[in-house]
């Protein structure tokens, strides 16, 4: 009869632990980031920190293009991508919606939005211009 009353105590310890860890586990992992933040007073990732997207900055550029792609989406919009190089040797990605008559090795004056870092979607960008008006400066065949 003893080895069943301490059996019976021993189960009711176990539920009870178990209740008090269900207890401490829902009341810890509500707002988890929060409370390590607070705690330890710093950001619990930093490579999230620093992806993150900046604000934008009108830009005009003179450069030569090249790698550019005509592409069209899925929902069929169509785009061009291509890379301009400047005469100080900076590389810039561009975008611009619409086929652009353009090819590569011409001579373009662009302005546009700079992004050091843009995310579209579940996309991300870096060192990226949106390209709103362009002038083909010299044309090379």
């Amino acid at each position: 009869m003893s080895f069943l009353k301490n059996k019976r105590i021993f189960l009711i310890l176990i539920v009870l632990f178990l209740i008090a860890g269900l207890f401490l586990y829902r009341n810890f992992s509500g707002n988890r980031n929060n409370f390590y933040q607070e705690s330890n007073n710093y950001a619990k990732n930093n490579y999230e920190n620093t992806k993150q997207p900046k604000e934008f900055k009108d830009i005009e550029v003179k450069g030569t293009i090249y790698n550019v792609k005509f592409k069209t989406s899925k929902k069929g919009n169509e785009y061009t991508t291509f890379k301009i190089k400047t005469e100080n040797a900076n590389v810039y990605n561009c975008f611009s919606f619409g086929w652009l008559p353009i090819k590569n090795n011409d001579v373009l004056k662009l302005s546009g939005r700079y992004y050091d870092i843009r995310q579209v979607g579940k996309y991300t960008f870096y060192n990226e211009i949106d390209v709103k008006n362009f002038e083909v400066v010299n044309k090379r065949f």
